[in-house]
């Protein structure tokens, strides 16, 4: 398996709309070399057409990073991504059939977002390699949606088979305050330098 990223960018329409000239391409991949230093890409963007998503996967493949697809094995297929991203809705639809993930290239990284402890142990039956734990702190997205906070972030951790990375609210800052907890790293839509 690839070399697990510290960091993982999920992207965003609000955050990363797609370019619609050489121009704003290139100004998009300045702002994608620019991200922090060991950070890999999952690839949501769910409202466009999986043309368009495919046009954006191509460009993230150009940094050169860590690309997960969420939600898609034929795009990821067909990006030849690193991986797959299972939203928490189709990691328990996975679990619930008794599917393996023997049906994706061993090679590729399977993660999955989980919000809780049934979530939690989909990701153990599936074997993931990687899980989210979701939403650990208020978000700028959703600042009203209830969050786990370091106690059930930890339970979370702790129940898992697998690395676990915080997700929500999440920087440097609050990975390095959360650590205690035994994440493996963290993920954001939205990230700086600090």
């Amino acid at each position: 398996m690839l070399h697990l990223p510290r960091r993982f960018y999920f992207t965003d329409e609000s955050t990363l709309p797609l370019p619609s000239s050489t121009e704003e391409e290139a100004r998009l991949l300045t702002k994608l070399h620019h991200l922090p230093k060991d950070t890999g890409i999952i690839l949501r963007h769910y409202s466009l057409s999986q043309h368009q998503r495919a046009r954006l996967g191509n460009i993230l493949k150009k940094t050169g990073r860590v690309l997960l697809v969420a939600g898609d094995p034929q795009l990821a297929r067909r990006l030849t991504a690193d991986g797959l991203h299972l939203p928490q809705w189709q990691l328990q639809s996975l679990a619930t059939a008794h599917a393996r993930l023997t049906q994706f290239p061993s090679q590729w990284i399977i993660s999955a977002a989980i919000h809780g402890l049934g979530a939690g142990a989909a990701a153990n039956r599936m074997k993931v390699d990687l899980a989210f734990a979701s939403p650990v702190r208020p978000t700028q997205s959703h600042p009203n949606a209830a969050h786990l906070g370091t106690i059930k972030l930890a339970h979370l951790v702790s129940q898992a088979q697998h690395p676990v990375y915080a997700l929500g609210g999440m920087n440097e800052k609050s990975f390095k305050q959360c650590r205690h907890t035994g994440i493996t790293g963290y993920g954001g839509i939205r990230f700086s330098a600090a």
